[in-house]
């Protein structure tokens, strides 16, 4: 729709594809991340997910909550989103990718 947003982290499968030359905007992102803050929270669990979602190259959405430990993962299937309840310990599935992530890899050099 010609918005575009930038996530923390970003997983692309095959290769890359971008707006332009310029290379700064990923236009196939097939996982993202999004580290939550006090000040960023509440737009990248509304108004960046909305837009995520209108992506079809995404698959999954993980938002990784410092303060609180917790991760959450959304991941779209043939026909809908579905969102995960918190992991607050051992590993955050991400399904439409077929990989599992250890809490503690994600919070690794997390402050």
């Amino acid at each position: 729709n010609g918005q575009y947003v930038y996530p923390d982290a970003t997983v692309y499968c095959g290769a890359p594809e971008f707006v332009n030359e310029r290379r700064t905007t990923l236009t196939n992102p097939a996982a993202v991340f999004e580290i939550l803050s006090d000040e960023t929270r509440a737009y990248d669990l509304d108004g960046k997910f909305a837009l995520y979602r209108g992506v079809p190259s995404v698959q999954a959405v993980v938002w990784v909550e410092p303060e609180w430990r917790w991760a959450r993962v959304a991941h779209r299937d043939e026909r809908s989103w579905h969102l995960s309840d918190p992991v607050t310990e051992g590993a955050v599935e991400i399904p439409a990718l077929g990989v599992s992530l250890s809490l503690d890899d994600l919070y690794d050099g997390l402050a």
